[in-house]
Formats: C-alpha cells, structure tokens, sequence
C-alpha cells in the first residue's frame, strides 16, 4: 500500500491534472479503440469523452482524488448515481465528433441498453491512477472510499470493466461480480458489466479506507485484528492475524477430533461470548468439513456447525500457498510441509509478538495429535501433542465466517 495518500473530494483546479492522468493510463485500453481508427482522431475523442465524464462526475456525481503529501495528484475516481440525468451532455459530444459520431453514438445506446433495471444505483465511470505509483494500492485506496460511504447508504454499484483481469482481479476482490451479458461493441471490443449489492460496514467504524474489507487485509472486528482469506456468498472468512493466546488443543493426553477437543468448546463459547451482542450476531454459524489428515490418510470425523474454528491442513495449504507438497508430499520428510510458504504462515503472539506455534483442527498422525504450524512456518502435519501448552506450542489463531 503507498503511504503518505490522501484521498479527497475533487476541485475545479485539478482537472488539468486528472484529465491528464485518464488520457495517459487509457491509452492503451482496448475499449477505447472504437473511437477512431486514426491516432489523432483516437486521442482528440478519448480526450472529449474523458472531461465529459469529469464534467459530469464533478458537478453533479462525485469525483475524489488521490495526492501524495506532497500535494502531487496521482489519482482520480469519477462516480455517478444512476437518477443523474446527463443525455444532453452525450447529445453534445455525439454532435461535436465529426466523422466519429456514429461511433460516440454506438457507444452510448449500447451502454444505455445494459443499463440495470434497478431504480437506484451508482456507477464507477472511471478510475485512473498516475504510473509512477501504480501497483501500490492507490486504486484500491480511491474505490474503498466511495465503496464504504455506498454501504453505509445501502446502495449497491456498478461498473464495465474494459479487460477480463480487471473484472476478476481488483473489482473481484471489492465484492463485484459478472452480471448479464458481455457488451460488445465494433472492432471486436468487449466491455464486462459488474454488478456490487451493498454490504453492512461491520468493521470498527474508524478503520481506515485502505483497510476497507477484502482479501489480503487486516481489518478490526470486536477485539481483534483479523486477515481477511476469502470472500463469497455475502461472507468473509477471518483469520486472526495474530496468536491470540496459548492455550492447548484438549485439556488432557488421550484419543480426540476437533468435533470433541476442549478447545472448540472453549472457542465456541468463554472466546465467542467475549464479542458483543451486535458483533455476535454478525458471525455466521458455519458447517465445517473435518476431513482426514490427507498426508496420513487417517483422522476423518464428522462435519461441525461453529461460529469459530480453527483452519485445517487443506485450508492453510490454500491460504497461504500451494507447494505441491500436500499432494506429493515432502521428499526430504514424512513430518512436515516446509516450503517456500513458510514466511507467509508464520504468526506472532499477541502480546510479545514472538513467533510462535498456532493448532490446526486437523488430527496428526495419531488422534492423540493435532496438526500445528510450528514458529518457523512449517506445517507439522504429524502434530504435536494435542495437551500441549507452553511459550513453544499451543497458540489460537482462531478463525470465522462474518456475514456482510
């Protein structure tokens, strides 16, 4: 994420600027080819067409920016909501492009067309970030302001996005999703319509805009930091991002499964109760599969429904990366997953912040065991013992499924 970035409400003054940052980033985006089939007549449009959806945005929408400390601008975001009625403005542009009206015209009654059906909504027109700072979250940062005040408003979003990894990659990650058809336009040019319903801001209300809830973030929720993993079906699976106490996986040395170990009690009730009443009621009761230990083959139970849980080896390998070796298994030992992932799964502990161990549900090589990510990163698929409780093993990263 670039530090130092502020996001705030458009001036008048920064046109010159921002236009200039849209023109340059959308150079070589593909949709904007249908324009015109010469140079010249592709920039003076896609100029034209940008400060009309500036001229829109800033006067009657919204339009933030993004600046360095500095004062140096290196971003721009246009939105607008869909009751703005901006016909004449098109009409204008469609009259003043010449020979490439037909072309401004063809862009217009496509888009109008797959306008939603929805009586209330707002549009993301254009987001551009300046070169120098791309790749660093400045995009991220501008669309997760306008995103946190639409949810508190309960209006969802929607957006076409110009390329099939922009629709999957950071709208993806917003919450955004594929709705109807794809558009097509002359040239071969495909646009990909998505579509954001609104979600409950459930976080701390001061978190910061830049930590907004989507995967790969640290986010506040009731009296924790919490790494968000995945996200669907109106849902976020959080990981505390720290070891959040040691504690040990079942109270004494004998045969268990996470469906009967202390700690899922403990994790499921004294640890759960600690949230409020308004918090609790946002963690969804989740069926969890307690599947075997797939490097041993052993260890299955049956499914549980919990509010928390612990990750299982599968869930950890697809979290924090995928050597191959939970397939394969490790050639240099029978003990553990040691790879190039081993900084990724290594955890602090609240408080001291050492590396230390977290358990996982899943059994080791004997139900007296439960698999654990040792302090290095590794996982210890064999496990540890499953009463094991001191300065070297047995810490909680507990995680949940929070509705949104």
């Amino acid at each position: 994420m670039e530090s130092g970035i502020i996001i705030r409400d458009a001036t008048s003054e920064d046109f010159d600027i921002a236009h200039g940052i849209m023109c340059d980033i959308f150079t070589s985006d593909p949709a904007f080819s249908i324009f015109a089939d010469d140079p010249k007549g592709l920039e003076l449009m896609k100029s034209a067409y940008l400060k009309m959806n500036w001229d829109i945005c800033f006067n009657v929408g919204t339009a933030h920016i993004a600046e360095k400390l500095n004062g140096e601008v290196v971003g721009v975001a246009l939105w607008k909501a869909s009751n703005i009625e901006y016909d004449t403005a098109v009409e204008e542009l469609v009259a003043s492009a010449g020979k490439y009206a037909d072309r401004m015209l063809e862009i217009s009654t496509i888009t109008q067309t797959y306008n939603p059906p929805v009586p209330l909504y707002e549009m993301l027109i254009q987001v551009a970030v300046d070169s120098s700072v791309q790749g660093l979250g400045v995009g991220r940062k501008l669309i997760a302001k306008r995103i946190r005040e639409l949810d508190k408003l309960g209006i969802p979003i929607y957006l076409e996005a110009t390329t099939r990894y922009a629709a999957g990659g950071l709208y993806g990650r917003f919450g955004f999703q594929p709705v109807g058809e794809v558009m097509k336009f002359s040239k071969g040019v495909e646009v990909y319509p998505l579509w954001r319903n609104p979600r409950s801001v459930l976080m701390n209300p001061n978190f910061e805009d830049d930590v907004y809830p989507i995967i790969g973030n640290i986010v506040k929720f009731g009296f924790c930091n919490w790494r968000v993993l995945d996200m669907h079906d109106g849902r976020a699976l959080l990981l505390s991002d720290k070891i959040v106490e040691q504690k040990e996986y079942h109270e004494k040395y004998e045969p268990v499964t996470w469906e009967s170990c202390t700690l899922r009690k403990y994790l499921n009730g004294e640890f759960y109760n600690q949230f409020s009443e308004n918090e609790r009621l946002q963690i969804a009761e989740t069926v969890i599969p307690n599947k075997e230990n797939q490097w041993f083959n052993f260890g299955s139970s049956g499914d549980t429904e919990d509010k928390i849980f612990l990750l299982s080896i599968e869930e950890t390998v697809r979290y924090f990366g995928d050597s191959g070796q939970l397939r394969g298994k490790n050639p240099n030992t029978k003990y553990y997953i040691d790879d190039a992932f081993n900084d990724t799964r290594k955890a602090l502990l609240l408080g001291n912040n050492a590396d230390s161990c977290w358990w996982l549900r899943t059994s080791g090589n004997s139900l007296n065991f439960a698999a654990s990510v040792t302090a290095n990163g590794r996982i210890s698929v064999s496990g540890d013992f499953v009463n094991r409780n001191n300065t070297f093993e047995g810490g909680i990263r507990p995680a949940l499924w929070l509705k949104l």
